[in-house]
Parts: structure tokens; C-alpha cells; sequence
């Protein structure tokens, strides 16, 4: 398909060189198909001089910038596609997407964890487990020590009993924690509108301390094999 595109572009570009779709289309297959960046750059911009007020050409150079790793000026781009056209729930989409890439890329974390665990069987009937993780999450998430402790106690060849507690954490997701606004689209009465969410930085962590209790039971089999006859 991007062959076929890359020839009707260059044909239509034959005809009349000032077509500035047809110059996008060119720069699309130039920069997804052979992976010619500069020669796409020179494209799209050839596209944005003949067609300054078509938001797909924007549009489509936004996603080429995305692409390059250039998210700053992706985000300049789609914005003005938006501005072209504020109603395209395709350039509203590429808009959060834009935003959230942006926003989540400056607060990476660099997380560090480590986990271990020790089984100790004390009896032939009773095992217990013990395990702990570590967990350093940096900047204002700061680190989590978590233990835990589970008990299998087998009371019986048929029955087991088994409990377990520990604690749990769990930092806040990255896409609360960007500071900028995120443009997502949201059903009001029934009409599609663009609405802008504000992440909150400040966030804290959630904690739960966890416990758990049960009872393993076994049904007994029964007997096989035996057989009942008389001989004369």
C-alpha cells in the first residue's frame, strides 16, 4: 500500500507540484516506508508552505515529529491542527496522546525493587513462608518496605489449614502525577466535548495492610480395585 500511495503522490505531484496533500502523502511514505527522515522533513514543510490551514498536513507532521522523538514541536503541531479543526476526534486524540507523552516523559521515575523469600518447614505438618519486597520509587512516591508471612499447618491427612499477612504499596500512576493538562474527549448530554484533566503531582501512595485465612480440604478416595465373585 505505501508503494502504491508513494506512486499516485509523485504522479499527482507530476501534474501539479503545488498540491500539498499530495506533498504529505509523499512525506508519509518517505519517512515510513524507506525511512528517508530528511527527505520527509522537506516534504512536509513543502506541504505546511502550499496548505497553511489544512489540518491534516499538521496533523500528519505531528506524527512524523513523534516519530523523531521531537515532542515539543509534535505538540505545536497538532495544537494547530486542533485549531483547524476542533471537532476531529482523531486530531483530539493524537492531542492527549501528544500531551501525555510529553507530560509522563519529564517525571520517569527510576525505580528500584528487590524481593526475597525463605520457605521454612518447621514440622513435617506445619510450613511457613516468609517473604519481603523493597521498593524505591524516588522524588515524593520515596521507598516501601513490605513483609509478609503465610502458615500452612496439614491438621489432618484430609485437611489443611493456611493464613497469611503482610502489607501492600502502591505508587501513584504516572499519568496523575503530570502536571500539565491532558485534552480528552467526554460524552456531555449526549455531545462529544473536549475537556482538559490537570493531573496532581502531590499524590500519595496507597498502603493496605492484607490478611487471609482457609481451609484446604481433600475428599478421601475411595477404594479401587476390589472385586467380589465365587467360584464353583
Amino acid at each position: 500500500m505505501a508503494k502504491i500511495a508513494r506512486a499516485e503522490a509523485e504522479r499527482a505531484l507530476l501534474i501539479d507540484p503545488e498540491l500539498g496533500r499530495a506533498h504529505t502523502t509523499l512525506a508519509v511514505t518517505l519517512y515510513s516506508q524507506g525511512r528517508d527522515w530528511d527527505a520527509a522533513e522537506r516534504a512536509f514543510l513543502r506541504a505546511i508552505e502550499l496548505s497553511p490551514g489544512d489540518a491534516t498536513v499538521h496533523h500528519w507532521y505531528a506524527i512524523y515529529l513523534v516519530a523523531r522523538g521531537e515532542n515539543e514541536k509534535a505538540l505545536a503541531e497538532i495544537r494547530r491542527a486542533r485549531a483547524l479543526d476542533p471537532l476531529s476526534l482523531v486530531i483530539n486524540a493524537e492531542v492527549m496522546a501528544c500531551d501525555l507523552k510529553i507530560g509522563i516523559g519529564s517525571i520517569v521515575p527510576h525505580i528500584m525493587a528487590g524481593f526475597g523469600e525463605l520457605s521454612v518447614p518447621i514440622t513435617e505438618d506445619l510450613q511457613m513462608q516468609l517473604a519481603a519486597r523493597y521498593e524505591d520509587y524516588g522524588g515524593a512516591t520515596g521507598s516501601t518496605f513490605n513483609p509478609k508471612v503465610a502458615v500452612r499447618w496439614q491438621a489432618t491427612p484430609w485437611m489443611a489449614l493456611r493464613g497469611s499477612a503482610g502489607s501492600t504499596f502502591r505508587g501513584p500512576p504516572d499519568p496523575q502525577l503530570v502536571t500539565s493538562s491532558v485534552t480528552s474527549l467526554q460524552s456531555i448530554l449526549g455531545v462529544f466535548r473536549a475537556v482538559d484533566i490537570y493531573g496532581n503531582p502531590n499524590l500519595q501512595p496507597e498502603e493496605a495492610d492484607t490478611y487471609t485465612a482457609g481451609v484446604v480440604v481433600r475428599r478421601p478416595r475411595r477404594p479401587s480395585g476390589d472385586q467380589l465373585g465365587t467360584a464353583a
